[in-house]
């Protein structure tokens, strides 16, 4: 009798970690989709002039409400360059904001929240772009310490396969607990078997 219930443990706990698992790949694929797909100037690009605007596109379309969406560029030192995000009403996964001519050179950080039409979740997240020559170069500005620390991106970026750049890969996550499943369950089974 206990190695029936325990055979049909390991069997009902098969069938649980694989619904979790696919719960799992579903709520982080929808996830995915609310956050930053490009943008223009592209995050760590170097411009030889600062450009007329920031163009920002995302996964889902976006909704105008509590005062989403937001787009606000600040320089080095965190002062606010501009924040008149406009919402595109042709494309509502487009953001943008006009910037005020001959801006200076040096690093500027775009920082940006949405709210999805989509799924009603927030994301919120920060690139970078600089003007004159990038972080690298001799003689180029250097980040005021702490100045923009703060506004790193609060979601993983995505890269161009669509996984975020940290972490375990979902397909990665899926196989190690199918494997479990099934070494465990044949486990299980082998274990009925010899009483």
């Amino acid at each position: 009798m206990v190695r029936k219930i325990f055979a049909y443990g390991a069997s009902g706990a098969a069938i649980a970690l694989l619904a979790l698992a696919g719960a799992w790949v579903k709520v982080d694929s929808a996830l995915a989709h609310s956050d930053l797909e490009r943008s223009t100037p592209a995050d760590g690009e170097v411009l030889a002039e600062a450009p007329e605007r920031v163009d920002a596109y995302f996964g889902q379309e976006m909704s105008r409400s509590q005062g989403f969406p937001k787009m606000t560029v600040v320089n080095e030192a965190g002062d606010t360059i501009a924040d008149e995000t406009v919402l595109d009403d042709a494309d509502r996964k487009h953001l943008s904001v006009e910037l005020p001519p001959s801006l200076p050179e040096g690093r500027y950080t775009v920082i940006w929240h949405t709210l999805s039409d989509e799924d009603g979740e927030e994301a919120q997240g920060a690139f970078h772009y600089y003007v004159g020559e990038g972080p690298g170069a001799t003689g180029a500005p250097n980040a005021t310490p702490g100045a923009t620390d703060a506004l790193e991106p609060t979601s993983a970026p995505v890269d161009e396969n669509g996984d975020d750049d940290g972490g375990v890969p979902a397909w990665a996550l899926v196989v190690g607990i199918i494997g479990g499943v099934v070494v465990g369950g044949g486990a299980g089974l082998a274990f009925g078997r010899r009483g």
